[in-house]
């Protein structure tokens, strides 16, 4: 109970609003005057805040701090005033909107580079960027920058997100010394010959596009290279970079392209680099013939030369079934389940067995798991090789540790009878399994019955949270309004301390 009151107190200060007795199950749009209940008790808007989707899972990006930006005065903003970004669609670089550009001598040593993350010295040369005040609505703010790390950082990113484009849009650009003066009109020189060798460049364009309706895209212009993808038809994202020298960039452009065409690739007909409709026919049949391998995660190039996509699961880690084909009309554990709830995940069986080495890894601790010790396989689809199976290791603590958050249907062993092999193991260890699988299906079955007493909190932006405490356990559930919840459940001390997290939150 101290747990649920600590949650509720803390999803109140955010702006949510509690739903009228009996409205839990609510699915369409945010309550009316919600927004108002938010106003009345001066909640301060964080960014991010309402979007619930990791909630308790890990901590939100860190806004900026106060102390490292200017903010303008608090009158509020003129909805007349025209962002740098005006064409451009918000949703395309992370609803970023950009007022103007100003450059000054840092007045103290305070501030920290937002591209660099470094510190920006007093007296050095710092860049802002003009944005809204997350911290307070309706004002504005500057985030600095050090000149030549955000003049890097124009190189990747949206492609129509706000840059500067003359030194004729950077405020206070007569105020610097002369010396300052010119390096800022070089970087900015050095960008607009970037762009037009680019751009005069676009019609060379190379462009590939995959089954999942994703793209991809390469020109070489001198020694750069200007990369792009994303959804077709929709606003690409884009990285470019310089390189040693021509023959540098044209080795590059080789390498990527045979990459993605083994990725299941297809490169389009020339003249249809615009494409912005549907995958090209015949591009599955492509990728087919090439014996492309087609690895988790690929054709999803949200993040693509930003950061590693995250690992797949190892060969060496997998217990693979024969290849033959996999009969369509198997059925998996959770065919129930929206496949788009729990990131597409099937899972056809669960079995269990003492490791044949100790070269596997449990897949929820990421611990290796000894030879001679339980381990508890989840047999998915094979993403190494098509139409085959594969199982992902546990320990079987870790795993139903793991059954206590993720979404709200995700497959979760109910019965020792649904395990393969477990009348195969010895009598201690059927007795751990079936202590479990017991404490799971009480845990469960406790909050089941404790449904009712759930708490919900609807939010302006179209996201719900809810709580409710059943003993010394709480079940937090958040989302989207009208889409399947992502959940957290947790075991605290005692009641009284689930209650004060409830009260918290």
């Amino acid at each position: 109970e101290k747990f649920k009151a600590k949650m509720i107190k803390e999803k109140i200060s955010k702006g949510y609003a509690q739903c009228p007795s009996g409205s839990s199950a609510s699915a369409t749009a945010p309550m009316a005057g919600s927004n108002k209940q938010a106003e009345a008790k001066g909640a301060k808007r964080k960014p991010g805040d309402g979007d619930e989707a990791a909630e308790d899972e890990k901590p939100p990006a860190k806004a900026p701090k106060k102390s490292k930006a200017k903010v303008t005065p608090t009158a509020p903003v003129s909805p007349a005033a025209t962002p740098l970004n005006a064409a451009a669609s918000p949703s395309s670089n992370g609803g970023e909107v950009v007022y103007s550009w100003s450059v000054e001598y840092a007045k103290s040593n305070r501030s920290t580079c937002q591209a660099s993350k470094e510190k920006i010295d007093q007296g050095a040369v710092r860049i802002g960027k003009e944005v809204d005040n997350p911290f307070k609505p309706g004002t504005r703010m500057f985030l600095w920058h050090k000149a030549g790390a955000l003049f890097d950082q124009f190189r990747k990113g949206a492609e129509h997100k706000p840059r500067i484009k003359s030194v004729d849009e950077i405020v206070g650009f007569a105020d610097l010394e002369q010396k300052d003066r010119d390096e800022l009109e070089e970087l900015v020189a050095a960008e607009a010959a970037f762009r037009e060798g680019l751009s005069e460049a676009e019609e060379d364009t190379e462009r590939f596009e995959h089954p999942k309706g994703v793209f991809w895209s390469i020109v070489v212009a001198g020694s750069t290279t200007r990369v792009k993808w994303g959804q077709i038809g929709e606003e690409a994202v884009l990285s470019e970079k310089s390189h040693a020298d021509e023959a540098a960039a044209e080795k590059f452009k080789a390498k990527m392209i045979k990459e993605k065409i083994s990725k299941g690739y297809a490169q389009c007909p020339s003249g249809s680099s615009a494409s912005a409709t549907a995958p090209m026919a015949g591009s599955n049949k492509q990728a087919e013939a090439k014996g492309a391998k087609r690895k988790p995660g690929d054709g999803d190039e949200a993040a693509e030369d930003e950061k590693p996509p995250a690992k797949a699961p190892k060969k060496s880690k997998a217990k693979v079934t024969p290849t033959a084909p996999v009969s369509p009309a198997a059925t998996p554990l959770n065919a129930a389940a929206s496949p788009s709830s729990n990131g597409g995940e099937v899972v056809y069986s669960w079995s269990v067995e003492y490791a044949k080495s100790n070269r596997s890894t449990c897949q929820a601790s990421k611990e290796k798991i000894d030879q001679g010790a339980v381990r508890i396989g989840k047999e998915v689809d094979n993403p190494f090789k098509p139409g085959t199976r594969m199982f992902l290791w546990h320990k079987a603590g870790a795993l139903f540790d793991q059954f206590r958050k993720g979404a709200e249907h995700k497959p979760r062993i109910k019965s020792v009878d649904e395990i393969v092999g477990f009348a195969d193991l010895e009598q201690k260890d059927r007795d751990e399994l079936e202590e479990l699988v017991a404490a799971e299906a009480a845990f469960r079955e406790g909050l089941s019955e404790a449904e009712e007493d759930t708490e919900r909190f609807e939010h302006p932006k179209g996201v719900f949270w809810s709580i409710v405490v059943a003993g010394s356990t709480t079940r937090v559930k958040w989302g989207q309004i009208g889409e399947e919840a992502v959940l957290s459940e947790k075991s605290h001390a005692d009641e009284a301390a689930a209650e004060k997290f409830k009260a918290k939150m």
